[in-house]
């Protein structure tokens, strides 16, 4: 039997003392190195955040900020009146109108500044296009610094802080930018968000920028074990964070048809895992933790036109709207959009991913709607089809399909007739169920179609 030499198990043994050793040493320079704390300002004015020695605490005028809000442009009213208080606009397309909307109701608004992704090599090779951009986003940080409404700017959105020896031309025109900002607007501080808490970014922004204020984290079924992440990462990095996106389950996380088609669960479902993510999953304990934005505060083409739609494109609440405001208020009240149950087409429920109808055939469809009986409640239904070969690219223009014409025989039953549109391919049935106090619940289900043989 072979025998392994004392030698060579010394060399193993010492390469592993030293390669823990290494971490460790990387682990402490890389805390040492920030985020830089911004300097504690005597007067009540502005946005900083406070070291302590529990952590870390945003601070807006002089009096500690907890973010509770969501990600979006509008619908300020409806954020306050529901508990909460920030809005993030990822660019400036729409910030003059958000920024007075906000200061109307109290509610801070977090202002992205768009770059454009990493993979765009040649404007960040473009020395005289960035001097462009920079120079007109310094005008437009010159114009909005004052705004009562402001809380913080969000420079990029996303982007790829890629882990390299060498400094690419990205990471020379994002310092700049970040330079800019600090330079030109002192009175409030500058994060960015990254997906999900991955090892690989936040240790590049770590060791890149630590003149970065704080950091967001978008997220949504890995929520569930960012607990665990954060643990990892704090080895590495104590500084503050916030989530700059979340909810349950995005279409990329969730089952699929056979076909590929994401299966969506209905508004009620969604209300009741807002909940359950927020309070169960939720770092509320971590001293560095700033708070979160849900996603999205309004209504949002992304896959499907109910997915993330918190309130829908004719002012009506869901039903998650509620759930969000019991874990803002840390309350639990009766909801008053209306419950729903299963979605059924003929024998099929929308437990049942793969429906697939010929085309032509007539079938009925029918919603479970819990008190359907109060006054005022009316349906709305409508078949659209979808295209496989896009999904994951059909928030582009934030504009939902049109719905198929003449197939359903009367759109605003409880219970409805169909016909199977003729051309081949996938499809969605929707319901939208309203009651008269303003509320809504939203479901669908995929189907395919599939054409009949040409009889010869």
């Amino acid at each position: 039997m072979m025998r392994k030499s004392p030698g060579r198990f010394f060399l193993l043994v010492f390469c592993t003392i030293s390669f823990i050793l290494l971490l460790l040493t990387i682990g402490i320079y890389l805390r040492g190195r920030g985020p830089h704390d911004q300097v504690r300002r005597q007067s009540k004015k502005g946005v900083w955040i406070n070291k302590t020695n529990k952590g870390y605490q945003l601070m807006r005028n002089g009096q500690p900020f907890f973010i509770k809000g969501a990600a979006g442009y509008d619908k300020c009213h409806e954020l306050a009146a529901s508990g909460g208080n920030t809005l993030m606009c990822w660019d400036t397309a729409r910030l003059q109108s958000a920024l007075d909307s906000a200061a109307q109701t109290g509610v801070a608004i977090i202002a992205g500044i768009y770059l454009p992704p990493v993979s765009e090599e040649a404007f960040y090779a473009d020395s005289f296009l960035v001097q462009q951009y920079l120079v007109s986003y310094q005008h437009f940080v010159e114009r909005f610094r004052a705004h009562p409404a402001l809380l913080a700017w969000s420079l990029g959105n996303e982007l790829d802080f890629a882990f390299s020896v060498g400094t690419p031309p990205f990471y020379a025109v994002y310092r700049h930018f970040l330079e800019m900002l600090h330079r030109t607007d002192s009175s409030h501080p500058v994060c960015t968000t990254v997906i999900n808490a991955g090892k690989k970014n936040i240790l590049s922004l770590q060791w890149r920028f630590p003149e970065l204020d704080f950091i967001g984290i978008n997220t949504y079924d890995r929520l569930k074990g960012f607990r665990k992440d954060m643990q990892f990462l704090h080895t590495f990095w104590n500084g503050p964070y916030f989530i700059s996106e979340w909810a349950p389950q995005g279409p990329w996380e969730a089952e699929f048809t056979s076909w590929g088609a994401p299966v969506e669960k209905n508004s009620s479902q969604k209300a009741v895992d807002y909940a359950r993510y927020y309070r169960e999953f939720m770092p509320l304990e971590d001293s560095c933790f700033l708070g979160s934005l849900a996603f999205f505060w309004g209504s949002r083409q992304e896959y499907t036109y109910t997915w993330f739609s918190i309130i829908d494109d004719n002012g009506y609440s869901t039903e998650i709207r509620e759930a969000l405001e019991d874990v803002w208020r840390d309350t639990s009240t009766v909801h008053q959009a209306p419950g729903l149950g299963d979605l059924r087409i003929d024998s099929f429920t929308h437990g049942d991913h793969n429906i697939f109808l010929d085309n032509g055939s007539w079938h009925t469809a029918y919603i479970e709607v819990h008190g359907h009986s109060e006054p005022g409640v009316r349906y709305s239904w409508q078949i659209t089809r979808e295209d496989w070969t896009t999904w994951g690219q059909t928030w582009q223009g934030f504009r939902p399909p049109l719905p198929e014409k003449n197939l359903i025989t009367d759109t605003t039953a409880a219970s409805i007739r169909f016909q199977a549109p003729l051309p081949e391919g996938p499809y969605r049935l929707y319901v939208s169920v309203y009651n008269a106090g303003g509320y809504c619940a939203t479901a669908n289900a995929p189907v395919y179609v599939i054409g009949k043989p040409v009889s010869r």
